[in-house]
């Protein structure tokens, strides 16, 4: 990939996937060793390397939260091939929920393919204690 102003657009197609569920075209964006970085002292708390890896954590995210997770991009900012998006996320099971904004850091390659993530909940506590 030789235009760099496009970045943000590999990021919003990441959105759509992870909201449509389609683990092909998610597989695709990855870079083969992405590292995801969920924060917080929870179950699913950690640094996860490689797509396989990355692709278990979201099926584990969705099972914890009874299939209600959801993710909402409001916006994104670019610097050179890092893209962070301010998102709202969140999620409910019969005895728990979480709401709440947050913020994601994207580094891409040339390519565009992902090779970082970092995330940033605005209420780490309470995220914590609705994965466990």
């Amino acid at each position: 990939m030789t235009n760099h102003s496009n970045y943000s657009e590999y990021i919003e197609k990441l959105f759509d996937n992870l909201k449509q569920g389609n683990t092909v075209a998610l597989r695709e964006q990855l870079s083969d060793d992405i590292v995801w970085h969920q924060p917080g002292q929870s179950s699913i708390s950690g640094r996860y390397v490689g797509i396989d890896a990355v692709l278990e954590l979201l099926n584990t995210m969705m099972v914890l939260s009874e299939g209600s997770l959801q993710v909402s991009l409001n916006n994104l900012m670019q610097n050179e091939h890092r893209v962070t998006a301010t998102v709202w996320f969140s999620a409910h099971t019969e005895s728990k929920s979480m709401a709440m904004s947050g913020i994601d850091l994207f580094e891409l390659d040339h390519q565009g393919k992902i090779q970082t993530v970092c995330l940033f909940s605005e209420y780490p506590a309470h995220e914590d204690a609705f994965w466990g």
